[in-house]
């Protein structure tokens, strides 16, 4: 059974941690504007698991160059939590090393 990608976008507003991570993780093989969207929605899961897999699909995503990725709300989410590697990688990979940099730089970690 294949999977549409607005059933997986979809299933990121699920009760389910466990559907909202596998949802977040199977999105990066559909590199469109409206997954990129809703795995930058998902960048704000309460989860930390959803996060790391939405943030590694945009990563993912941003290596393949399949699909356009605006820079500009990861940095706005990085700035509120600057610990997120997957997230820096991702923006790295967009070649925003400086601008990651001046966050990190910043920040004040606990």
């Amino acid at each position: 059974m294949l999977i549409k990608p607005d059933e997986l976008i979809n299933t990121l507003n699920s009760e389910n941690v466990i559907a909202r991570t596998n949802a977040a993780e199977n999105l990066r093989n559909y590199p469109c504007k409206d997954s990129v969207e809703a795995l930058i929605e998902a960048l704000r899961d309460p989860t930390d698991d959803v996060r790391k897999k939405a943030a590694e699909s945009l990563h993912f995503m941003a290596v393949k160059r399949e699909c356009r990725i605006d820079p500009r709300p990861l940095l706005k989410i990085l700035k509120e939590e600057p610990d997120s590697i997957s997230l820096r990688e991702c923006l790295c990979e967009l070649g925003l090393q400086r601008e990651v940099n001046k966050v990190i730089d910043s920040a004040e970690f606990p």
